[in-house]
Formats: structure tokens, C-alpha cells, sequence
């Protein structure tokens, strides 16, 4: 019977199926408070053998697939890293694209998924190819797909790689921030969705330093999902138009600024919503307990 009343109890659902901005302050703080991995854990060199063993596998597979792309026709293939290289690219791929479709998905996702676990510049080309690849609907979604799973592979690396290595670094500023974090509980997934809508930082940073911030993994992988998706959406869409393009300023028009100006304001809008909210909610409460405190005394006294 205890077991039947927990499970229809909506307070008892796991974070993973509920909205990060609905779960309650308890919850918040039992995701803050998850033990972290550390060197004094029986299964720590595990974990890191595991990291090193996904890092070496992930690099192997994009240069098997690279192979293949070569051998089916597409000589001289490489990761592009200026317009020139990525109209070339986009021109040599034209056959491959007719004649093995799957490969080329394969070969684009491994691209994707290497430079955003690794952290290497030029996540841009690669939103402009996935548009000029796939369209505008299959580029857009594949590019999201991709740019989270990227972002959660050097999430998941750095959590157990580079959080060693600045804590022994850098300890007192990184307890500061963890600290810093911590007296966000509530508000900290929107925060974490305003990073990635108004970019003071690169995204690379972030995917590094966020786990070693003790972000939850939860947090991270749904803000990314939804923060990145407009950029994303502008790229891809950008690129459904790449022989059009002669240089990074034709990308950025009136019209793109405009409506990046307008994302940047709805996540400002939506932050100041909620700690409006939260204000509200908290002086509410105490108006209550307040109101409690007061009925309790004249029980007394009579």
C-alpha cells in the first residue's frame, strides 16, 4: 500500500520526467547535492579508463568513416574550416550524397560529434553544410541532435578528466563557483538556458566547465537542447543558401540580428518572470507563516 501511494504521488517523479522549471526546491537541491565522482572512489579509475577508451573509440570511428567517405569517391575530404573549404566541400559531396546518403549522414554526425566533444573551433561550417546538406527541417534537427550529444560527450569527459585536474589547479576559485551555483537551486536552469541564448561565452567553455561547476547533467542536456536551437536554426538556415554566401557578414543581416535581438530579449524576459515569481511565491509564504505564528500567540494567551 506505501508503495502504491508513492508512485501516484507526482511529487516522487524523477527529474527526467518533468520540467526542469517545475521540479520542486527539494528537488533542486537533491540534483545540487548528487555526490560527485572523485579520486577516492573504488570505481574512479574505472570511469577514467572508460573516458579514454570513448575518447580513442569516437576519434577511430570518424577517421574509419573518413575512409570510407574517400574510397566511395570523396578524395581530398576534410573537416572545413573557412568558406572556400566548405563550398569545395559541399560541391565534392554532390555524388556521394546521390549515391551513398547514409554514409554521408554518417560521416557528418562523426565530424559534428568529434569538434563539439573535443572542443575545436568551427561549429559554424558545420551548421552551414548541415543546411546545405539536408535542408532546412532535416538540417535543423539533425544539427540539434548533434550539437547536444557533442556537447554531453565533452560534458561527460571533462567531468571525469578535467575535474581532477582544476581542482588541483585553480581550488578556491572553483569552490567559489561551486558555492556560487549553489545559491541559484532554483533558478539555475533558466540561467543556464540565458548562457546559451545570449553567448557571453563560448559554448565550448561551457560544455567544459560545467560539469566541474557541478552542474546537473539534467539541467545541462535540456538547457543546451533548447538554448542552442535558435543559433542552430539560423545557421542551418543560412546555409540552405550557401552558393549565395561570400562571407561570414552576408550571415549576419539586419534581419538575423533582429531576430537573434528578439531571442536574446525573450530570455531576459522569461528570467525576470520567474525571479518575479519566485519573490512573489516566497513573500506569499511568509505572509502565511506569519499569519500562523499570530493565530498560534492568541491560543496561547486565551
Amino acid at each position: 500500500m506505501k508503495t502504491l501511494n508513492n508512485h501516484n504521488n507526482p511529487t516522487s517523479a524523477t527529474p527526467s520526467s518533468r520540467s526542469p522549471t517545475s521540479l520542486s526546491k527539494q528537488q533542486h537541491q537533491n540534483l545540487l547535492e548528487k555526490p560527485q565522482l572523485s579520486e577516492d572512489d573504488p570505481n574512479f579509475p574505472f570511469a577514467v579508463f572508460g573516458a579514454i577508451c570513448y575518447s580513442v573509440l569516437l576519434v577511430g570511428v570518424f577517421y574509419y568513416v573518413l575512409s570510407l567517405v574517400r574510397v566511395n569517391g570523396g578524395d581530398n575530404i576534410k573537416i572545413p574550416k573557412s568558406l572556400e573549404e566548405l563550398k569545395f566541400l559541399n560541391e565534392a559531396m554532390k555524388e556521394l550524397k546521390d549515391n551513398h546518403y547514409l554514409l554521408l549522414v554518417a560521416f557528418y554526425s562523426a565530424c559534428y560529434i568529434l569538434k563539439q566533444t573535443f572542443c575545436l573551433p568551427g561549429s559554424i561550417w558545420l551548421n552551414l553544410w548541415g543546411g546545405s546538406l539536408f535542408g532546412l527541417v532535416r538540417g535543423f534537427f539533425l544539427v540539434s541532435l548533434l550539437s547536444t550529444l557533442g556537447a554531453s560527450s565533452c560534458f561527460l569527459i571533462s567531468k571525469i578528466l578535467g575535474r581532477q585536474l582544476i581542482e588541483k589547479l585553480f581550488p578556491t576559485h572553483l569552490h567559489k563557483l561551486q558555492n556560487y551555483i549553489k545559491t541559484k537551486q532554483t533558478s539555475l536552469w533558466m540561467y543556464l538556458l540565458f548562457l546559451r541564448l545570449v553567448p557571453f561565452a563560448p559554448n565550448s567553455i561551457l560544455n567544459f566547465t560545467m560539469p566541474i561547476m557541478d552542474i546537473p547533467f539534467f539541467y545541462f542536456w535540456t538547457s543546451c537542447l533548447l538554448g542552442l536551437a535558435p543559433i542552430n536554426f539560423i545557421g542551418v538556415q543560412a546555409g540552405t543558401t550557401l552558393s549565395e554566401i561570400s562571407s561570414l557578414d552576408d550571415i549576419l543581416t539586419w534581419k538575423i540580428i533582429f531576430k537573434l535581438l528578439s531571442i536574446v530579449s525573450i530570455g531576459f524576459f522569461f528570467t525576470a518572470l520567474q525571479k518575479y515569481l519566485m519573490k512573489k511565491k516566497e513573500n506569499l509564504k511568509n505572509k502565511v507563516e506569519k499569519k500562523k505564528k499570530k493565530k498560534k500567540k492568541k491560543s496561547t494567551l486565551r
